[in-house]
């Protein structure tokens, strides 16, 4: 359905990751080199999985923007796991009419979806088709003939096995109740241990969701104080500069207050010497 690039440019792109929530998403913004401003997120849609504390995302922006920068960018807002799918060129946006479409049907699964921006008209609607065309249950007659064509073949089959079960029902009816007893002890065991191993993945699950989850707060701490040690060095070089200024001041003054009190006391030496005259 999608194309993965490594090191790519797109506009469009499907995305899935961890630890990001609306307040975030909202606030994203993907700055271009140089610091000259932030590429316009023209349209983005989400959704939102609250129990794994992950999303899905469709984004689309007015420029190309490179796929390893996207992934930066969120990671320092938090993201953690973060995977970005590009698509198939000159395909008449099938691969983005399905990945748009699958955001829609995951937020109406998982109750939760986030919307920012306009969505160009013909792939709103190719992806209303596309979501209806994955939702919409078999009808009329195409269901009662497959319905129809099932009960044929299952009569068939039955009917072929009851020919062979006839000559063997003396043999099985000793065996029944044997076997009845094995499996009245067996299924329990296998009970009992599928619903351990249930009860072990769920923990696994939660560990690692968890373990995701603090994973990216870390990240997000170690971008924010790398951000603050840079800021921290720009100001000390502003402050030595602005150290060696004063310094070069302080200097000047120090001269001017030398050939000050020079002249003062040249100019004491000579009315003493006036006076004495």
């Amino acid at each position: 359905m999608f194309e993965q690039d490594i090191k790519t440019r797109f506009n469009r792109c499907f995305i899935t990751c961890f630890n990001m929530d609306k307040a975030t998403l909202d606030a994203f913004k993907l700055p271009k080199s140089k610091g000259s401003g932030s590429f316009e997120l023209t349209y983005i849609d989400a959704a939102f999985n609250l129990e794994a504390q992950s999303v899905e995302m469709f984004m689309e922006f007015n420029e190309k923007v490179w796929d390893n920068k996207l992934i930066e960018q969120l990671e320092k807002a938090g993201a953690c796991q973060v995977f970005v799918t590009t698509f198939s060129n000159n395909d008449g946006n099938n691969s983005a009419t399905s990945a748009l479409a699958r955001v829609w049907e995951s937020a109406d699964k998982h109750g939760s979806q986030y919307t920012k921006g306009v969505c160009s008209e013909p792939l709103l609607i190719k992806a209303k088709s596309k979501l209806a065309e994955m939702q919409a249950p078999l009808k009329g007659a195409e269901a009662d003939e497959k319905m129809k064509a099932a009960i044929k073949m299952s009569l068939a089959d039955m009917e072929n096995k009851i020919d062979n079960v006839g000559d063997k029902v003396d043999n099985v009816e000793g065996k029944i109740d044997n076997m009845h007893n094995r499996v009245c002890n067996i299924i329990p065991d296998y009970q009992m241990e599928l619903k351990e191993l249930k009860e072990k993945l769920a923990h696994k699950t939660k560990e690692v969701d968890r373990i995701e989850y603090y994973k990216g707060l870390v990240t997000k701490e170690r971008n924010q104080l790398r951000e603050q040690i840079y800021q921290i060095q720009d100001e000390a070089n502003d402050l030595r500069a602005k150290n060696q200024m004063f310094v070069k001041e302080l200097a000047t003054k120090d001269a001017l207050i030398d050939s000050l009190q020079y002249i003062s006391e040249f100019v004491c030496d000579a009315k003493r010497a006036r006076t004495t005259k």
